[in-house]
């Protein structure tokens, strides 16, 4: 019977390290007006999750607590950046404020 308290208390333990997590939320703005931008593309890099800010320009992201995490924006008109070095500690919330500049346009 102790074998398998201690088992369970091990298991216990260990899923709760495994399922540690902190969010990075954000506002990206337009670099000459300071609008908010509604639905710009926000990808993290090495990972599946794509999600987009909403109509005040607002986004949240759950990342893995304690890992450092690049992300990518991309939005029609607008030139793509990547803001690296983002890191998220266990139930914190990482805040970043992304300007976007507009995509410039060259005829030759």
């Amino acid at each position: 019977m102790k074998l398998l308290v201690l088992l369970f208390a091990f298991f216990s333990f260990t899923f709760n390290i495994f399922a540690q997590t902190g969010k990075v939320e954000g506002k990206v703005t337009d670099s000459k007006t300071g609008f908010a931008l509604s639905g710009v593309s926000i990808s993290i890099d090495g990972a599946k999750t794509i999600t987009s800010t909403n109509i005040e320009g607002y986004f949240v992201i759950t990342v893995d607590a304690g890992k450092k995490i690049s992300i990518h924006l991309t939005s029609v008109g607008y030139q793509s950046k990547e803001i690296t070095e983002i890191e998220a500690t266990t139930g914190q919330v990482a805040h970043i404020e992304i300007v976007l500049d507009k995509e410039t346009k060259t005829e030759e």
